[in-house]
């Protein structure tokens, strides 16, 4: 996970200022496990975020890394 400072602080229902958030999210295969290139299987990774902001509907991008460096966008917008 990858934090990052926020522009501006977010104020929580407690009232606490919330200064930093995780901004990005990386998995990575562990050796032996790769998925073999043109298969049909996938992974699904669950991520827990909350609270978000109220304003926030979906959390993109959502991006792909082959080892061979092509990248698939999974953003659904």
């Amino acid at each position: 996970m990858t934090t990052s400072k926020l522009a501006a602080p977010v104020k929580m229902a407690s009232g606490t200022d919330v200064t930093q958030a995780v901004t990005k999210v990386i998995w990575t295969a562990q050796p032996g496990t790769k998925i073999v290139a043109g298969s049909t299987e996938f992974q699904e990774f669950v991520v827990n975020a909350a609270p978000l902001p109220s304003n926030v509907d979906e959390v993109v991008p959502v991006v792909q890394t082959h080892e061979d460096g092509k990248v698939v966008n999974w953003n659904s917008s």
